[in-house]
């Protein structure tokens, strides 16, 4: 038979921090920042903790780059990128519709 275990305080605030750090809530990691060091909590173990929510954030981000590459190639991602949102041109007007694209408006992502 397993023994259950609790994970402690310090514990919980790590992940918080981890939490914290992936999801850019700055508010969030000073509380459980100030309350890890309040409580003796060592800087390596935050910096493992930032490290792992720092991870969890730019690893997706750095593999949806990448496909986006792949299947538009580098030139057109960084060109479409310089230019402001296409949804802007929308704004107001609710969904778009299917005529919108036989007018010369967005289909799959992409201005036609």
């Amino acid at each position: 038979m397993e023994t259950q275990r609790t994970i402690d305080r310090i514990e919980q605030l790590l992940i918080k921090a981890g939490a914290a750090t992936a999801a850019n809530n700055q508010e969030s990691f000073q509380e459980a920042y100030e309350e890890l060091a309040g409580l003796g909590a060592g800087v390596d173990e935050i910096q493992f903790a930032v490290g792992v929510g720092k991870a969890v954030r730019e690893k997706p981000a750095a593999a949806m780059g990448k496909y986006l590459e792949e299947l538009f190639g580098v030139e057109r991602v960084e060109a479409a990128g310089s230019k402001s949102c296409p949804g802007r041109e929308y704004q107001g007007r609710g969904p778009v519709a299917a005529d919108d694209v036989d007018r010369g408006g967005i289909s799959n992502g992409r201005q036609l």
